[in-house]
């Protein structure tokens, strides 16, 4: 039988009520079994329209041998009974059941995304599902429950933003920076975009991606990270010069940029959360001129963000503009203590 993992959610009505009776009828479905239930947890809302109340949030386990398909049609049949109305996205609602998890099953279709593309980094999801199924496992990013809910509470308060050739990624990074002031304390600008002094690091190269990563690692340097509750924000990670330097310079290039990065690896942060921006072929192509190194360049950033061990990804498309900066202060929100 598959472990499956449903967060739930309420900000309206008599929201204790209406979790308790979803997690009813979630134990009264035939074919679910081993059902258990969390604690509820209350916690602000998360992106929407302003002026909603504060929801109620909890997680439910159980096993099953429903496909994830037929998982997802009972839950979408509780909320419907139970007054779920979808008019605006994130809007205030009676009730909401996500399947987050079903075993390691990785699905993106357009009825279902497993694991949920946003539970990795989204607090008041991992808190209640932690408690009752810190060991199950996002397939996606390797880590357990537990693992993810320690990397929030532990990891550097820093958020990186890749795109390819840093297209879109710094103006994204000032937006947000500039529009949630008391969210976000800084903006780690990618020093390539203007002169820098650079400290004494190892070089292994004159290579021009070498000399890029130097410099952002002086940036990112783990001793100089301070204490601040607030966020920061980089237009740049350090790992997408593995594609230019594979594409633009070659092979050996990579090799080189791999060897420094493994060398500073413990030196520098990590974030607690890496945003894909992805970028259309044809706009990279308006800044290097060559349809076919564009999409090389975008099929091997691409390829990256997904190997991506331990780090929760959130990916964007660059063609909705108020919808990328709209979903990066959410998945702020949601990680902050």
């Amino acid at each position: 039988m598959a472990n499956c993992l449903v967060s739930t959610g309420s900000n309206l009505s008599d929201r204790g009520e209406t979790i308790r009776r979803a997690v009813q009828e979630i134990l009264d479905t035939p074919g679910f079994e081993g059902v258990i239930a969390s604690t509820l947890l209350e916690t602000d809302p998360v992106g929407g329209p302003a002026g909603q109340g504060l929801f109620l949030n909890g997680a439910v386990r159980f096993s099953t041998l429903h496909p994830p398909a037929t998982v997802l049609e009972i839950l979408k049949r509780i909320e419907f009974d139970l007054g779920r109305e979808r008019q605006i996205r994130w809007q205030a609602r009676k009730i909401d059941l996500d399947l987050l998890l079903y075993d390691q099953e990785i699905v993106a279709d357009r009825e279902l995304i497993l694991p949920h593309p946003r539970m990795a980094f989204r607090r008041f999801v991992l808190e209640p599902a932690a408690e009752i199924a810190a060991e199950m496992r996002d397939p996606v990013t390797g880590r357990s429950l537990g693992e993810l809910l320690n990397h929030l509470n532990t990891g550097p308060n820093y958020v990186a933003i890749s795109s390819v050739l840093n297209i879109g990624g710094h103006s994204l990074a000032q937006i947000v920076t500039d529009a949630s002031p008391q969210l976000i304390s800084g903006f780690i600008e990618d020093p390539r975009r203007k002169k820098m002094p650079r400290k004494t690091v190892p070089s292994r190269t004159n290579d021009g991606e070498i000399e890029s990563l130097r410099r952002r690692i002086e940036r990112l340097s783990a001793e100089d990270w301070g204490s601040e509750k607030g966020f920061a924000v980089s237009d740049f990670w350090l790992d997408e010069l593995l594609v230019t330097a594979f594409v633009l310079e070659g092979a050996a290039s990579r090799e080189a940029v791999r060897s420094l990065l493994n060398d500073v690896r413990s030196h520098v942060v990590t974030p607690k959360l890496l945003v894909l921006l992805d970028v259309d072929t044809e706009r990279i192509n308006q800044t290097i001129q060559s349809i076919a190194t564009a999409s090389r360049l975008r099929d091997e950033w691409l390829s990256l963000g997904r190997s991506v061990a331990g780090v929760p990804v959130l990916r964007l498309e660059l063609c909705n503009w108020e919808r990328a900066v709209d979903e990066l202060t959410a998945a702020i929100c949601a990680m902050k203590l």
